[in-house]
């Protein structure tokens, strides 16, 4: 490839990067309730899309970066065990102490209520609601 090539896609992959890293995040959070995890995904999709645009032009990068962030979490789950086993030194990092035991056990109970009822709903009509209420 020459420089100038290179330079150019460099700059369109930066728009796309910037235009929807935080909206693919949020994305892949809410499938995967963990901060770590969603950053790692998140970045993986970044990653193959990069890879993917030096090959061929992307005509829809948004339709692009989704289907990309499905397929990457649905690789993840398939190679996710079914449970995880924390040893009880590792649950006193995990707490923060700054905001109230009530307040984090409110917030908590009305994310599990929400994705209850989100993991009732078909993965077109979760997508969808994501897609429409969180981007």
């Amino acid at each position: 490839m020459s420089y100038l090539f290179e330079k150019f896609m460099g700059e369109d992959f930066d728009k796309i990067y910037n235009q929807y890293v935080t909206r693919i995040y949020r994305f892949i959070f809410l499938k995967v309730s963990s901060q770590e995890t969603a950053e790692d995904l998140c970045s993986d999709v970044f990653m193959d899309v990069f890879h993917e645009f030096q090959k061929t032009q992307i005509e829809n990068p948004q339709a692009f970066l989704y289907q990309i962030a499905k397929n990457t979490i649905a690789d993840y789950y398939r190679k996710k065990p079914r449970f995880q086993v924390i040893s009880i030194e590792e649950t006193e990092e995990i707490i923060d102490t700054r905001e109230s035991v009530f307040r984090k056990a409110e917030i908590n109970s009305d994310m599990e209520t929400v994705k209850k009822a989100l993991r009732s709903l078909s993965d077109d009509h979760q997508n969808l609601l994501i897609w429409r209420y969180l981007d």
